[in-house]
């Protein structure tokens, strides 16, 4: 209850489990001169019911005798935990806003907006003037209105009568009933949608993009959106279906509707394809569901219409407790079903809602082989090679085939029969064969189309069987084209197929085809869960997959080497409960068998996933500010308003957990300590309600997260160096940083390594500088690391002129920087390793006058006047007459005083009352300000029974010897038991090799290129690469992706990986390790081929001759324009060592 003591007032943040939304219709006289009549306004507003109401837990309409209240409605959710809809007829009442613009700000409406909720304005101006009462108001807001409500230009809205617009592409989308063209009369002007505004969706714009409407702008600071659609006097045949369109495709799909009375979360989801005949349907239930009955079918008219009273025959399943239902039968191939699951509160009321109807499509018979490679021992040109029998050339979206013969092949025989030969990824039970014969416009007369053929088939390439003999029907002719014949395999494994020419329909002594589909049956596994490549999978989880279609049962393999699977089990079903322990990599393959098959076993593919390494005790993601519930972090995590140590947990005031400096997740623990005064040691503990098991899965570690606060300047007992800072920057003519100096006379160098520093902003720094004097605006030379731009050498040559830089770039810390001052001419170096330095060139030669007697030292600068940065130095050496002890300057700002240096300590305590307690090695763990692992092996906590653990204490100072310390805050987060995974085989050389550091630096592209990391579809971790090249290039190194810095060593090889896959077809990429300045001399570099499937590439490096410095990690990707991922790039000595 410490909180209620310190601060008078408590005002709790909430928000809601789960999303549902309420939405409002004013229904007030509309600008019925000419715009909106008060008919059409009232059925467009019964038709948005009838089609969205489904989806709000609430729906009002307030007219014009019910402004006040409607204002109340507007004050009230504005900030209620939901997402909520106000729907406006173009005019905005008094109540919300009002008239005149004499209440600017913190109108109804803008609070409303500023909680985060939606306008829809349909049909005049947004907030120009109001007709409420029956009659047009004065006076007016004018342009003013919409300007003040969404704090942004009056331009927003334009007066632009009879506007023609160009439906976009997600006009036609979402609104599909908006037509090609649509015309506004007061379109929106999206460049005034500036920040915190952003254009979320454009439905219709004119060419030049200036004016649009229907368009959503969205605030990104409050959350708020708002939707102008429909501002003219007509256009739209019905507002109302268009408002639908509106909520029901974008509003519903882009930011997420749901009625919590209504079932939700549909398996499959909703709209899904490729699904299993033998599915089982689920859903999360309404919230006050006590049954529910189920509606399936193939018809959807039937499934929506369907009652109790009228069943339709669509009613399968009434008044069941369970949120499963499992469809009778087997599902037909291909067919598309329809659900609704309606949920039916109890007694005694016994409500039923109707829910939305969902479908699903169950998979087809067999499914197309992709990535065929096509060979044939004939001629061609080099259009017309047997590739494009393979590559969709030609093929519309209607599979209808062109007459271009630029899309077929055509080949001319040599000494031995013709063939044409395709290889598949792997062995496939073949179903079919799909052919589209020659095509050109006058194949009819001309016949170079196959016609006789003998197939054969192949799992290796070595050993063939025939197939069969069979005629191909003859091309058409015609853009028309479809296939018309079709090759049937009936279940035939297959790795390649041959084809043996035997004739053809023509006598020109040329034969040719335009495209073949391979299609199978799913015999093996796929599906694997967890998905292949996984990491931090759960070791306690239950292998599952998607079993092969004829599977009787299914033999699982599993071990840790991929190479030496053994067998685990033979399995029924297609799951398996292995036994994993913590930190592991395991391999697994499912081979599908089936003794009655014609082929009794299908081997799948060898599936890879990393079990995570530890499980969570406490990660503080759970706790909230509600004093009154008992949920905050202090009263779970008790401190030393109980334990009457130094502690406090937690701020004085809400949010009282840390939201900013966080390991993972949104919170982490701060944990204040006092050891100036007795007791002189400060605790946080947690007795948990339960003993805890932090046992099983082979668990041997318990490990915590804890950072602190830098201070000023510390030197360590291990010779590093630690530094606080804070200041706009170092540059321009003035500066404002944190300076730790001696004094050099003459000559001289100091060589630091930049261990870390806190990403305060892109451009914070770190380094070394020789300084003329210690004002703000003195002359200076500074080699400084930087988060996301390498490394760079700065200079002030003139005291209050000016700065300038050489950028170097490369990877951020650590780096090594060097920093000579030779008479008047200062030079800088960086290094990777402390080795092999790199120049920072500056033409001619840097010459600053300096005075002989000068400052020499470390720098550091947040380039934020706000944020603290902090930086950790080590391997610091000098030259020249350096001398003094070190002494620090607060330079042009006020610098922060950080965390004085603590020791730290666990203790556990089992049921049975005995603990053991563990000292943290690292003396200034609390003057650390970035996080550090802490990882306590079992050994150390003998005597202590983890599997019914009652007790964690987590302490500053020393509780056993006690002495006076200082003052600070820690932060701890990630509370964790389980076993580290064991050390790589390799140290990947590159940082952020596989782009989890949110952030894409310290790798660059070049060329007409964009990049981006997301963190959808990556095949390693949570984040990859996604690359867009915008254009090719007229040779292939005219774009690329680069990663510099490196220094390549003389007698060693390196190997350079990647994960990798483009968007569709095949895509080429060249990888090279290279010397980064000319003649860009290329080591082992290589041209792969990636497809739509994630793949790994590698190339190895000869030993190097020479050291190699500068040197780059270089892909090159002009070959096409196109879009790609790119995943887990390694780059590390010695031959390739799998991930």
């Amino acid at each position: 209850m410490k909180k209620l003591m310190l601060v008078c007032a408590i005002v709790s943040a909430f928000a809601a489990t789960a999303m549902a939304s309420d939405i409002a219709f004013y229904v007030g006289t509309p600008n019925f001169d000419g715009w909106y009549t008060a008919d059409e306004m009232n059925a467009n507003v019964e038709t948005i019911i009838a089609q969205t109401g489904h989806l709000f837990k609430e729906v009002q309409k307030f007219d014009d005798t019910q402004l006040a209240e409607l204002a109340d409605w507007a004050v009230a959710n504005a900030e209620d935990g939901e997402f909520d809809i106000l729907w406006l007829n173009g005019c905005v009442p008094s109540s919300l806003y009002t008239l005149g613009n004499t209440q600017p700000e913190g109108s109804a409406i803008e609070t409303f907006l500023d909680g985060g909720n939606m306008i829809i304005n349909v049909g005049d101006w947004f907030g120009y003037c109001s007709y409420e009462g029956g009659s047009r108001n004065s006076p007016e807001n004018g342009g003013t209105g919409a300007a003040n409500i969404l704090d942004l230009a009056a331009g927003i809205v334009v007066s632009a009568d009879n506007t023609s617009l160009t439906v976009t592409a997600a006009g036609h989308e979402y609104l599909p009933s908006l037509g090609d063209t649509v015309v506004s009369y007061r379109p929106i002007a999206p460049s005034v949608a500036v920040a915190p505004w952003e254009v979320a969706a454009v439905f219709a714009q004119n060419a030049a993009g200036t004016y649009a409407d229907p368009i959503v702008i969205h605030n990104t600071e409050t959350g708020g959106y708002v939707a102008f659609i429909n501002q003219s006097t007509a256009w739209l045949d019905d507002r109302g279906l268009t408002c639908s369109e509106f909520i029901l495709n974008w509003v519903n799909s882009v930011i997420g509707l749901a009625n919590p009375s209504l079932a939700g979360d549909p398996v499959p989801e909703d709209g899904a394809i490729d699904i299993p005949r033998d599915v089982v349907l689920s859903w999360m239930p309404g919230t006050y569901a006590v049954t529910h009955d189920v509606y399936f079918g193939a018809s959807f008219d039937d499934v929506n219409a369907a009652s109790r009273s009228n069943p339709l025959d669509v009613l399968l399943s009434q008044g069941q407790s369970g949120t499963t239902f499992d469809p009778p039968g087997v599902l037909d191939f291909e067919q598309t079903y329809y659900w609704r699951v309606d949920e039916v509160n109890g007694a005694p009321d016994n409500t039923i809602y109707k829910g939305v109807v969902w479908s699903f499509t169950a998979e087809p018979l067999a499914y197309p082989i992709t990535g065929v490679v096509a060979t044939s021992n004939g001629s061609s040109e080099a259009a017309a090679g047997p590739e494009n029998t393979v590559n969709g050339s030609g093929l519309d979206a209607a599979d209808q085939h062109s007459t271009e013969s630029g899309d077929m092949w055509l080949a001319t025989p040599g000494a031995d029969p013709l063939w044409i030969q395709f290889e598949f990824d792997r062995v496939y039970k073949l179903h079919e064969m799909l052919v589209w014969n020659y095509n050109v416009q006058f194949e009819i007369i001309l016949g170079f189309g196959l016609k006789g053929v003998t197939v054969e088939y192949s799992e290796n390439g070595t050993d063939w069987a025939a197939l069969g003999d069979f005629e191909l029907a003859q091309g058409t002719a015609k853009a028309t084209y479809a296939a018309n014949t079709a090759v049937p395999f009936d279940g035939v494994p297959a790795k390649f197929v041959r084809l043996n020419v035997n004739s053809g329909y023509g006598m020109m002594g040329q034969f040719g085809l335009s495209e073949v589909r391979f299609l199978f049956i799913p015999a093996q596994a796929r599906e694997p869960q967890p998905a292949n490549r996984a990491t931090r999978v759960d070791p306690a989880t239950t292998l599952s997959w998607r079993a092969g279609r004829d599977a009787a049962s299914h033999e699982v393999y599993l071990g840790t080497d991929a190479d030496d699977l053994a067998l685990a089990d033979t399995v029924d079903s297609a799951s398996f409960a292995p036994a994993l322990e913590f930190g592991g990599t395991y391999y697994w393959q499912i081979v599908e068998v089936n003794e009655a098959d014609a082929v009794t076993a299908w081997p799948g593919d060898v599936w890879r996933f990393s079990t995570l390494e530890y499980a969570s005790i406490d990660g503080f993601e759970t706790y909230d500010d509600d004093v009154d519930a008992g949920t905050t972090i202090f009263d779970t995590w008790l401190d030393g308003w109980v334990n009457e140590t130094g502690s406090t947990v937690g701020y004085l005031n809400a949010p009282f957990a840390e939201k900013t400096i966080v390991r993972s997740g949104k919170q982490s623990m701060p944990l204040a300590y006092d050891n100036s005064t007795s007791p002189f040691y400060s605790e946080a503990w947690r007795e948990f309600e339960t003993a805890q098991n932090w046992t099983g899965n082979g668990a041997d570690t318990l490990v915590l997260y804890v950072r602190g606060n830098a201070p000023d300047f510390a030197e360590t007992a291990g010779g590093q160096i630690i530094m606080s800072a804070v200041g706009t920057d170092i540059w321009n003519t003035t500066d404002q940083f944190r300076y730790a100096y001696k004094s050099l006379s003459g000559d001289g160098s100091m060589t630091v390594r930049v261990d870390s520093l806190v990403r305060s902003n892109e451009w914070a720094k770190a380094g070394v500088m020789i300084r003329e004097t210690l004002e703000p605006g003195s002359k200076h030379a500074f080699m400084c690391v930087t988060p996301d731009h390498g490394t760079t050498f700065q200079r002030r040559p003139v005291a209050g002129q000016a700065s300038a830089s050489t950028d170097v770039g490369g990877a951020a810390a650590p780096r090594w920087v060097r920093l000579t001052r030779t008479g008047n001419v200062f030079t800088a170096h960086d290094s990777i390793d402390g080795v092999t330095w790199t120049e920072a060139v500056v033409s001619p030669a840097l010459t600053i006058e300096m005075a002989a007697n000068v400052y020499i030292g470390l720098a550091v600068t947040s380039h934020d006047g706000v944020i603290v940065t902090a930086a950790e130095f080590s391997n610091l050496s000098a030259t020249g007459n350096v001398t003094g002890a070190w002494q620090v300057a607060e330079i042009g700002a006020a610098q922060p005083q950080g965390n004085s240096a603590e020791s730290m300590y666990v203790t556990i305590e089992d049921s049975a009352g005995k603990s053991a307690t563990v000292v943290n090695a690292d003396a200034s763990i609390t003057q650390r300000a970035t996080w550090q692992e802490w990882a306590i092996p079992y050994g150390e906590l003998s005597g202590v029974n983890l599997s019914r653990v009652e007790k964690m204490v987590i302490g500053v100072g020393s509780a056993t010897a006690p002495k006076a310390g200082g003052t600070g805050t820690v932060y701890i987060d990630d509370i964790g038991y389980g076993r580290p995974a064991p050390e790589p085989a390799y140290v990947n050389l590159l940082a952020n090799g596989g782009f989890e550091d949110g952030v894409m630096a310290p790798w660059s592209t070049y060329g007409d290129v964009t990049a981006e990391v997301v963190s959808e579809g990556a095949t390693e971790g949570e984040s990859c690469l996604h690359i867009t090249v915008n254009s090719a290039g007229a040779n292939f190194w005219d774009a690329g992706l680069q990663h510099t810095g490196h220094a390549f060593e003389a007698g060693k090889q390196y190997t350079l990986s990647a994960f990798l896959r483009c968007s569709a077809g095949t895509l080429d990429i060249n990888f090279k390790p290279e010397l980064a300045a000319d003649p860009w001399t290329g080591f082992g570099d290589q041209i792969f081929t990636m497809t739509n499937e994630w793949a790994e590439f590698s190339v190895t490096t000869p030993v190097l001759e020479a050291n190699v410095s500068p040197a780059a990690i270089t892909f090159h990707i002009a070959f096409a324009a196109a879009e790609f991922w790119i995943d887990g790039v390694r780059f590390y000595e010695g031959q390739y060592v799998a991930p």
